[in-house]
């Protein structure tokens, strides 16, 4: 059961995600192709931790202990992603004309500390399932 919770939250969090990219685009300039590139690498760098985490909560969805924890973490990820994001946008949105604008690195800090989280717990809760899952193999077959 909790993996498809696992499943709703990141779905619901990678719409929130696409959602703030689309606020963010204020005028697609004088090339749309430049600015439809853009808004893929921002999707591929906000939406696939979440792509990731769903995949691997489907992958770990036999063992319940993995499952819970991995639905905590995504929760959490999620949470404090969309919220970050959220304000990044907003602030990005209602920022001054008049004061020159440097580089707005936000999008890119949430992106990459979402996909160092997703890679680490990946490499944690893969070989902890293939260990679990050696140590109890099935017994239907000794009949």
């Amino acid at each position: 059961m909790f993996w498809k919770l696992s499943l709703l939250t990141s779905s619901s969090a990678a719409a929130i995600a696409v959602y703030n990219i689309v606020a963010g685009t204020e005028s697609w300039g004088p090339s749309v192709f430049a600015a439809g590139l853009m808004c893929t690498v921002a999707a591929a760098l906000l939406v696939g931790p979440y792509v990731l985490l769903g995949v691997l909560a489907f992958f770990v969805r036999s063992n319940r202990a993995l499952s819970t924890t991995l639905f905590v973490f995504i929760l959490l990820v999620s949470l404090f992603g969309t919220t970050f994001l959220s304000l990044e946008i907003q602030a990005y949105l209602n920022r001054s004309e008049e004061v020159p604008g440097g580089t707005d690195l936000g999008l890119l800090f949430v992106g990459v500390v979402q996909w160092i989280s997703a890679i680490l717990l990946s490499c944690i809760v893969v070989p902890v399932y293939f260990y679990l899952g050696s140590r109890n193999p099935k017994r239907g077959f000794n009949q």
